[in-house]
């Protein structure tokens, strides 16, 4: 079985009947995670928003990244997003991109402030960061226990499944059909793995 099988595909997805975050309004900033690069521009985005009967906007491009080095970095794709939409939840992707061109932390830090002082002073709704799974990449890791450090700073809640050990250990079988790279989840590993551990935290802070 192949994890972009037609099984997985959102129109088999069934709701969640008295979903708690229903008809709410999500927001989804990043780059290839968030967009679903190995799962047809399938992720997580389409599937919480069919679960739980909700609207969402995916602002996603894949390669892009939290330091401000383009038109099409995440700060300046915020900025043109239109301000008058009533948003309840904006999520946003800790780029594996800024740890592959290795740019400082210290930049990739304040390029996340910028971001989420922007959203709170624009839509002032709650912020959460998510990490993505686990993968080998001592970059990263860096990256992350400094989010995990600065979190309380920055005001906002945190997804880490790049940490988790509990989130991460899966079997060989789980992980062929879960993610189709280190970094890109399939369909299934959106639907089974990411979706269901977002909710939760998406639950706690919308209910």
């Amino acid at each position: 079985m192949n994890g972009n099988d037609e099984i997985f595909d959102l129109k088999n997805v069934k709701e969640i009947k008295e979903s708690p975050i229903k008809n709410k309004m999500i927001a989804y900033l990043g780059s290839s995670v968030t967009y679903g690069y190995k799962s047809e521009g399938v992720s997580f985005v389409e599937y919480i928003a069919k679960r739980n009967s909700l609207s969402s906007i995916k602002e996603a491009v894949s390669g892009t990244t939290l330091v401000d080095n383009s038109d099409v970095s995440y700060y300046s794709r915020l900025k043109r997003m239109d301000k008058n939409i009533k948003i309840d939840l904006f999520v946003c992707q800790f780029s594996t991109n800024d740890a592959y061109m290795k740019y400082e932390i210290k930049d990739i830090m304040i390029a996340l402030l910028n971001i989420v002082s922007y959203i709170k002073n624009t839509w002032g709704c709650p912020v959460i960061v998510y990490t993505s799974p686990y993968f080998e990449s001592p970059y990263y890791e860096n990256m992350v226990n400094e989010l995990k450090k600065e979190k309380d700073k920055l005001e906002i809640n945190l997804i880490d499944m790049y940490s988790d050990k509990n989130f991460n250990n899966i079997d060989d079988n789980k992980r062929n059909l879960y993610m189709a790279d280190p970094v890109h989840p399939t369909k299934a590993g959106y639907l089974f793995w990411l979706t269901p551990y977002m909710e939760n935290e998406i639950f706690n802070i919308l209910k």
